[in-house]
């Protein structure tokens, strides 16, 4: 007897193995999943850094010497910093920063220059490439061409410096007793 049931045992154990198998190999064959689907926005983003300090103050100075020109003063803050974001459609182009003076009008007499610098920061991507010196007017110019899909970074030292100079074009035009306040704008576009 004592044999019969180690045979049961065995058999048994045999059986319970058999089936354990089966359901394992069974559950090997079956799969399943899940479908994923998202989007990518199109975007053109663009700012002037740091916010709060976008406001600059240039003026012109007497030199020091009988003789000498009426100088440029420069900037109080020349840390402004334009950053921007593009993400486009496959095929499109690229994009460019264009600047024009929004309202108000530089005295007469005086021309207001904007250089930007070239890029520098943590962004990534294919960034642009600044045009060179700008001479400010009411009519949109290039200022930085050649943007693709990228991110500048956000703040200060991120994207591209604005240095902005005053420079006199005549003379003779100059107004000591008047001033002017104008606003710049800058605007992301496609090409």
């Amino acid at each position: 007897m004592k044999l019969r049931n180690k045979t049961i045992r065995i058999t048994t154990a045999m059986m319970i193995a058999c089936f354990l198998f089966f359901i394992k190999s069974y559950a090997q064959d079956d799969e399943d999943g899940c479908s994923l689907s998202f989007s990518i926005p199109e975007m053109a983003l663009i700012d002037i850094e740091p916010p709060g300090l976008s406001h600059l103050y240039l003026t012109l100075e007497a030199g020091s010497e009988s003789g000498q020109p009426i100088k440029a003063k420069g900037p109080i803050n020349d840390n402004l910093w334009i950053n921007y974001t593009s993400c486009m459609a496959s095929g499109a182009g690229s994009r460019s920063v264009s600047v024009q003076i929004a309202s108000g009008t530089i005295p007469d007499g005086v021309q207001l220059i904007l250089s930007p610098s070239g890029f520098s920061g943590s962004g990534q991507g294919t960034h642009g490439s600044p045009v060179g010196e700008i001479n400010l007017s009411q009519t949109p110019q290039t200022l930085i061409s050649g943007i693709g899909r990228c991110f500048t970074g956000d703040g200060q030292n991120n994207g591209h410096k604005l240095n902005y100079s005053l420079r006199i074009s005549d003379y003779e035009s100059l107004n000591f007793d008047g001033s002017s306040n104008i606003q710049i704008a800058f605007t992301l576009t496609d090409n």
